[in-house]
C-alpha cells in the first residue's frame, strides 16, 4: 500500500513539474513578447501579404514558391476573427512552441519508457535560448518543425507493431500539415518514409509495406491544400524554389535584390547539380561540417552545450536502453536533415527540428553516466536526479537573462510609425528604410515599409537618394546606424541632422541618436502659404499640418506641423519656436517649444536668405477626444522666455504668435 501510495504521489510530482515547464515557457513569451507591438521578423510580412490576398486572389493566390499556404490561412484566420497580425504570429509561435515541449517529452517518453527521463528532455529544451528565441518569433518555422517533431514520435514504438499503423497515419497526416507550413519539412518526410520503405525492405513484411503506404499517403492528404493548387497553376505539385535558393547559396551570393534574379525562378536542384557538381560539393562540405566546428550551431546553451556533440554520438552508438532500431531512425532523422539542409545551409530556425533530439541526448547522457542513487548514511539519494535538475536550474539563467534584456523593445518603432503619419505618410510605400524593419504598428495587417535592400540597393549618397526618392516616390527615409552604416556606409551623414543635407526635413532623432527620421522635400514648398513676420528678420512664409492618432489602436491625437522659414537678414540670437495647442475655452493643451530643426539649427546661424523648413510634433492629452482645437506659432528668446517677438501679418494683425488653424477632433 505504500508502494502505491508513494507511485501515486511521484505520478502527482511528474505532471506537476511537466505542467510548470510548460507553464513557465508560456509566461517566459508572455512577458517577453508582450509589450511588443510590432513584427520582429521581416519574412512575416510576406506571411500577412499573402494571408490578406488569398480571398480575393483565387487559386493563383494559394500558390507561392516561397511560402506554403498553410501558415498565411491561419493568419488569415486570425485576422478574420479580429486579432492583428502581431498576436497571431506570436501566438502561433507559442502554440507551436507548447508543441514542440510536448513533441520532445513523446519522442523520449517512446524512446525509454522514462518518464522522468522524457521530463528532464523538456526541461532541457525549455531552457534553451534557441527555442525560447522561435518560440516567440513570428514565421512558420516553430510550427513546421512542432508538427514534424510529433510525427517522427507517432513512429516511435516500444511496445512492438500493434498500434504501427494507426501511428503511421497520424505520422504522415502530421508531416502533411508541416509541409504545408513550410516546403522544407519534404526534408524529414523523406527521411520518415526512406526509414518505413527500408524496414519493408529488410523484413520483406507485407503489412510493414502498408505502413508505408499509410504513412505516404496520409502525407498526400495533409499537404493536398498546397500540391493540388500547385499542380493547378503550374503542374508541379512539389513546386517552390528551393532549386534556386539552391542555387543562390551555392554562388555564395548575398544580395537579394540585385543577384536574386540571376537565375530563373524555375531551376531545379538537379539543374544546379549539373552546372556544377563539384561547386555544389563543396558548399555542402563546407556547411555540413559546420554543425561539428562552428560552436554557434551546437543549439543548447551552457551546460549542455559542453556535452552536445559527445552526448549525440553517445546515444547514437551506445544508447542501451533505446532499441537499435529506433537508435537507427534517430541516426537517419538527424543525419539525413543535416546532410540535406547542408546543400542550402545551416539557417538557426531550420534546425528548431533537431533540438528535442539533441535534448534527449543530453538528458539520456547524463542518465547513463551519472548514478542513479547513492548511499548517504542510511538514506538513498537520487544522485541523477539532483544533477539534471541542478544543470536545468543552471540553464534557466538563459531566459532569466532574456527577461531582463528583452528583445528590441518596439517604442522607437511605435514612436516612429507615429511620428511618420503626424509628418504626412499617406501609406507605407512611401519610407525608405536602410535595412531594419520599421513597420507600420497602426494598421491591422501591419504591412511592413519597403526596405533599401527591397527598392533601391544602390543608394549611397545624397544623389542616389533623391533619385530614388523620385523613382519610387519615397518621402521619407529611415537611417539607423546598426544596420544602415553596414549597408549604406555613404549616407551615414545622416546620423548628424546639423550637417544640413539641403532637401532632407529632420523629423525625429533618437536620443541616443542612431535613429534618425528624415522628409524627403519635394520642392513644392509649403501646403498652405502664409505672410507672419517676426521682428525684422523672419518670415513664417507657410505650413504643412496633419493631425493624426496615435498606434497601436485608438490612441491620442497627435498634431504634426512643418513651418517654412525665410530669413531677411542674418540674425544674431538664438530663438526659440513655440507651437501651442489650446481647446475651445483657451486653456493650453499640448505644446512644442524647441529651437529650430530639432535643436540642431538654432537661428543665431542663419545668415540673410536662408529658407528652413521646421517640424513640429505636439501630443494632444488622451482625455481631449472631441471639440475645436486652435494652434499657434511664436518665438522668443532662447535666453529670455518670458520676451516673446512681435508678430504682424501681411493684413496687418498683430501680436506675439500667429493663429494656424483651427481643427476639429472627431472619433476616427
Amino acid at each position: 500500500m505504500e508502494t502505491e501510495k508513494t507511485s501515486r504521489w511521484a505520478v502527482a510530482v511528474h505532471y506537476a513539474v511537466a505542467t510548470l515547464v510548460v507553464v513557465g515557457f508560456v509566461a517566459f513569451a508572455h512577458a517577453y513578447v508582450g509589450h511588443v507591438h510590432t513584427i520582429r521578423n521581416v519574412d512575416y510580412f510576406q506571411f500577412v501579404d499573402m494571408a490578406v490576398g488569398l480571398r480575393a486572389g483565387g487559386i493563383e493566390s494559394w500558390v507561392s514558391g516561397m511560402h506554403p499556404v498553410g501558415y498565411p490561412w491561419l493568419i488569415r484566420i486570425g485576422l478574420g476573427l479580429g486579432l492583428d497580425a502581431v498576436t497571431i504570429g506570436q501566438g502561433l509561435a507559442v502554440l507551436g512552441g507548447v508543441l514542440l515541449l510536448g513533441g520532445a517529452y513523446f519522442i523520449a517518453y517512446r524512446l525509454t519508457g522514462d518518464r522522468w527521463l522524457a521530463l528532464a528532455t523538456g526541461a532541457i529544451l525549455a531552457t534553451t535560448g534557441h527555442f525560447l528565441f522561435f518560440g516567440t518569433l513570428e514565421g512558420n518555422d516553430m510550427v513546421s518543425a512542432s508538427l514534424t517533431v510529433v510525427s517522427l514520435g507517432f513512429l516511435i514504438n516500444r511496445d512492438g507493431d500493434a498500434r504501427r499503423s494507426r501511428d503511421c497515419l497520424f505520422a504522415g497526416l502530421l508531416s502533411g500539415l508541416a509541409y504545408l507550413a513550410r516546403y522544407t519539412a519534404v526534408i524529414p518526410t523523406a527521411l520518415l518514409l526512406v526509414f518505413l520503405t527500408g524496414q519493408a525492405a529488410v523484413t520483406r513484411e507485407r503489412r510493414r509495406w502498408g505502413h508505408a503506404a499509410m504513412f505516404l499517403g496520409a502525407f498526400l492528404a495533409g499537404a493536398a491544400p498546397q500540391m493540388i493548387p500547385s499542380v493547378i497553376v503550374t503542374g508541379n505539385p512539389l513546386y517552390s524554389t528551393s532549386g534556386h535558393n539552391l542555387w543562390w547559396h551555392v554562388e555564395g551570393l548575398s544580395d537579394f535584390v540585385t543577384e536574386w534574379e540571376g537565375a530563373p525562378m524555375s531551376m531545379s536542384a538537379l539543374q544546379v547539380l549539373l552546372a556544377n557538381p563539384a561547386k555544389l560539393l563543396q558548399h555542402w562540405w563546407r556547411t555540413a561540417r559546420s554543425f561539428w566546428l562552428d560552436p554557434a550551431l551546437l543549439l543548447l546553451d551552457v551546460p549542455f552545450r559542453l556535452f552536445t556533440q559527445a552526448a549525440l554520438v553517445f546515444t547514437l552508438l551506445a544508447g542501451r536502453r533505446i532499441a537499435p532500431l529506433w537508435r537507427g531512425l534517430l541516426a537517419l532523422f538527424t543525419g539525413g536533415l543535416l546532410a540535406g539542409l547542408a546543400l542550402i545551409r545551416y539557417d538557426p530556425r531550420f534546425l528548431i527540428v533537431i533540438l528535442p533530439i539533441l535534448a534527449f541526448c543530453v538528458a539520456y547522457f547524463f542518465r547513463a553516466i551519472v548514478p542513479e542513487r547513492i548511499q548517504v548514511g542510511r538514506r538513498q539519494v537520487p544522485l541523477n536526479a539532483i544533477v539534471l535538475a541542478a544543470l536545468c536550474l543552471w540553464g534557466i539563467g538563459n531566459p532569466l537573462t532574456a527577461l531582463r534584456v528583452g528583445p528590441r523593445t518596439s517604442e522607437t518603432i511605435v514612436e516612429i510609425s507615429n511620428t511618420l503619419r503626424a509628418g504626412g505618410m499617406r501609406m507605407p510605400e512611401e519610407v525608405l528604410s536602410t535595412g531594419i524593419p520599421y513597420h507600420d504598428v497602426t494598421t491591422q495587417e501591419r504591412l511592413r515599409y519597403p526596405q533599401s535592400y527591397w527598392v533601391a540597393p544602390a543608394v549611397d549618397s545624397a544623389g542616389a537618394l533623391f533619385a530614388a526618392a523620385r523613382e519610387h516616390g519615397f518621402r521619407f527615409i529611415v537611417y539607423d546606424a546598426e544596420t544602415g552604416q553596414k549597408a549604406h556606409p555613404g549616407l551615414a551623414f545622416l546620423l548628424d541632422p546639423a550637417a544640413r543635407t539641403e532637401g532632407l526635413t529632420p523629423i525625429w532623432i533618437s536620443e541616443s541618436h542612431d535613429v534618425c527620421l528624415y522628409r524627403i522635400e519635394q520642392g513644392t514648398g509649403p501646403e498652405v502659404g502664409l505672410d507672419a513676420r517676426f521682428g525684422e528678420s523672419l518670415v513664417l512664409s507657410g505650413y504643412d499640418l496633419t493631425l493624426t492618432r496615435d498606434g497601436p489602436g485608438e490612441g491620442a491625437f497627435r498634431l504634426g506641423l512643418f513651418l517654412h522659414w525665410e530669413a531677411t537678414s542674418a540674425l544674431t540670437e538664438s530663438y526659440k519656436v513655440f507651437v501651442h495647442v489650446v481647446d475651445g475655452n483657451g486653456a493650453l493643451i499640448a505644446q512644442d517649444d524647441s529651437v529650430p530643426v530639432l535643436w540642431t539649427y538654432p537661428t543665431n546661424r542663419w545668415e540673410a536668405g536662408s529658407r528652413v523648413v521646421d517640424f513640429h510634433t505636439a501630443r494632444l492629452p488622451a482625455e481631449v477626444t472631441a471639440g475645436d482645437v486652435t494652434v499657434y506659432v511664436g518665438l522668443y528668446p532662447e535666453a529670455d522666455p518670458a520676451r516673446r517677438l512681435g508678430m504682424v501679418t501681411e493684413d496687418g494683425a498683430r501680436g506675439d504668435r500667429v493663429e494656424i488653424a483651427t481643427l476639429q477632433l472627431a472619433a476616427e
